[in-house]
């Protein structure tokens, strides 16, 4: 009796043992399935994530000398962020803000972060955009990237305190497109012969004096006041001139230092 009772006990033990070892490996399978589907999730969106940027970047190709208008297909709605198929693609400048406006040209996105979502994971890339125009990047100067909100007369050390001239100028530029500088007319010129375009009416410095200038016929004109960049912007006195591009013309014009308009900005 000693003895059964002595085996079923052994019995006991050993079923025990048995069943403790496989619900050990029950639960290792488990884990290990679920760190499999979390591995395989991830994955799904790093590739989602990918996707966005081989997409965003194709379009930055197609319409690299256009506007975010040309990507985003409208002239009313460009955010700055474009969302499709479980990504979501920020369109950065160089200094990492957000690149928005319709008007705004394509050459200011300087990098892209884009976050892909599947299930519940969720993976980031964050990629830099290289010059797709290399008339643009190789033959010297800047070219246009946008222009002024506000606009101004001719003494930009009315609106920078501490600096003035050329190098106020510059730093209402950078204001809005950082690293930017008041166009130069060769710059106006060079972002349309590198098949760009500037839209925008603004002041563009020549670096020059000089009584002759363009009007709208296309003739030159001899001028009493002279075009000297408003002496270096540094005056409001009507009796001198800076230069200004129209871009609903696309020609060089003239406008007294006490009149006011935006600034073109080249990088």
């Amino acid at each position: 009796m000693k003895l059964k009772a002595s085996a079923l006990v052994v019995t006991m033990l050993i079923l025990g043992i048995i069943l403790i070892t496989a619900l050990s490996i029950s639960l290792v399978s488990v884990k290990e399935r679920k760190a499999s589907l979390g591995s395989n999730n991830s994955d799904q969106a790093f590739n989602t994530a990918q996707s966005g940027v081989e997409s965003v970047l194709q379009q930055i190709k197609t319409n690299s000398s256009g506007t975010l208008a040309d990507i985003f297909n409208s002239t009313n709605d460009c955010p700055g962020t474009i969302s499709s198929g479980g990504y979501s693609v920020k369109l950065m400048d160089s200094s990492g803000n957000i690149v928005s406006g319709c008007s705004t040209p394509v050459s200011q996105i300087a990098n892209l972060k884009s976050v892909g979502t599947y299930g519940q994971d969720q993976r980031a890339i964050e990629v830099a955009v290289a010059s797709t125009n290399t008339c643009a990047k190789n033959s010297g100067n800047g070219i246009y990237v946008g222009v002024t909100s506000g606009t101004y007369n001719g003494n930009m050390s009315k609106f920078i305190t501490g600096v003035n001239g050329y190098t106020g100028a510059n730093s209402l530029c950078q204001a809005s497109y950082p690293n930017s500088h008041l166009c130069m007319g060769v710059e106006i010129l060079k972002t349309i012969n590198c098949g760009g375009s500037v839209p925008d009416t603004g002041w563009v410095s020549a670096g020059t004096h000089s009584i002759y200038s363009w009007n709208t016929t296309g003739n030159v004109n001899v001028n009493t006041a002279p075009y000297d960049d408003c002496i270096g912007w540094t005056t409001t006195n009507s009796a001198a001139n800076g230069n200004i591009w129209r871009g609903g013309s696309s020609l060089v014009d003239g406008l007294g230092c006490d009149g006011t308009t935006h600034l073109l900005c080249c990088n």
